[in-house]
């Protein structure tokens, strides 16, 4: 290729290209910035989602667990049992939806969610 046909492809295509392409720190220091701003919110959102879903789902267990109890011991037991559960994990409301069926009683429900005995 001659040396002019070179110089003009430099000029007009390659030579402005790179111009674009050349940032001073700053502006590659912002670009960056505002790239990691937006992979945080996208984090965080994600995370907010997941931390919500896991609220609805255990709000979902202890409903359910305070209208079994209710259906089976009546209201007086369930309004009882809602004080303990509403702080309780998601595996001691399953082991607590357990003694909903085992035990024979309200009193003996009671005690058992009460103390945990599961």
């Amino acid at each position: 290729v001659p040396e002019d046909v070179r110089h003009d492809v430099r000029q007009q295509i390659i030579q402005p290209k790179e111009e674009e392409e050349m940032q001073t720190y700053p502006e590659w220091a912002e670009g960056h910035r505002q790239q990691g701003l937006e992979e945080g919110r996208a984090e965080g959102h994600a995370e907010g989602h997941a931390k919500g879903r896991e609220e609805g789902r255990a709000e979902g267990r202890v409903a359910l667990l305070l209208r079994q109890a209710s259906r089976r011991f009546g209201r007086e037991a369930a309004r009882r049992l809602e004080g303990m559960v509403r702080s309780m994990g998601a595996e001691q409301l399953a082991q607590v939806g357990d003694a909903v069926v085992d035990c024979d009683t309200a009193d003996e429900f009671l005690a058992v969610a009460g103390r945990g005995d599961y």
